[in-house]
């Protein structure tokens, strides 16, 4: 995934482009995930305790895919404590500033 990532990086992904969200998505649960040092096995043990139907095997499915429901990201957030979510872009795509707002627009 990551290499398939970095040839359409390379070919300048658009704002529109599915890949680049995904791929943010995906790196910002794992940045949470490892500044606490929970790994997808403690992480299915914390969600489960909670009521959530997941498995070590689900989780890391989601999180390969990068296309996990926010409501799922919610719930992560919420088992590991997390109150604030750092949301600096992992790269620079044509279109979008690091505000997040599309180039060209004014605040």
């Amino acid at each position: 995934m990551a290499d398939n990532f970095s040839k359409k990086l390379r070919g300048k992904l658009s704002v529109s482009d599915d890949a680049y969200w995904s791929h943010e998505a995906k790196a910002i649960l794992r940045a949470e995930l490892e500044r606490r040092a929970v790994t997808y096995d403690r992480l299915a043990q914390l969600l489960q305790a909670q009521g959530f139907q997941e498995t070590t095997r689900s989780i890391a499915n989601k999180v390969s895919r990068g296309s996990f429901s926010f409501v799922f990201f919610l719930q992560v957030m919420r088992v590991l404590g997390v109150q604030q979510v750092a949301m600096t872009p992992t790269q620079k795509v044509d279109g979008v500033l690091f505000s997040g707002e599309p180039v060209g627009s004014k605040s």
